[in-house]
């Protein structure tokens, strides 16, 4: 059994096992960006990102984030990060959680669904260490990209 994304021409598909390494791959890699991020200013979002960074320390160790193997789990670390929207939507990460929570089987993203999923995917994917993984959701990204360009809807089946 597979997974299929399309919007247009524009098609990847992959085993749903495959699937769920790379949704994994993409939470552990904001988890990842929020942990290395250097906090100066003592603003609201700066607070705020500090409780969510301790939150998840507090939450999770960090031989406990490098376990988070399934999706299930990650889901479950996304709605911790979750309880923080306007911080997610200050870091421009709030793509990440409507990518990983949406239904795999006839899903639908609309245009401002791809652009909140491109703008996150961009600001994580230096944090994904394993090439080919890397490779791969970089195609998926090029799918919300034409997604936002032609205004059209992207389709999982």
């Amino acid at each position: 059994m597979g997974i299929l994304i399309n919007c247009g021409s524009y098609i990847y598909s992959c085993s749903y096992s495959y699937w769920n390494i790379l949704r994994i791959a993409i939470g552990h890699s904001m988890i990842n960006y929020i942990k290395n991020i250097k906090i100066i200013d003592d603003n609201n979002y700066d607070k705020t990102l500090k409780n969510i960074k301790c939150e998840i320390e507090n939450s999770f160790d960090k031989n406990q984030i490098e376990k988070l193997n399934t999706i299930d789990n990650i889901i479950l670390l996304l709605n911790v990060c979750s309880k923080y929207n306007d911080l997610l939507s200050y870091l421009n990460l709030e793509g990440i959680f409507i990518l990983l929570n949406n239904n795999d089987n006839n899903g639908i993203y609309i245009s401002k669904d791809s652009l909140l999923i491109e703008k996150s995917i961009n600001k994580i994917i230096s944090y994904i260490n394993n090439i080919n993984y890397k490779k791969d959701i970089n195609k998926i990204n090029l799918i919300f990209n034409h997604s936002v360009i032609s205004n059209n809807q992207v389709y999982i089946q």
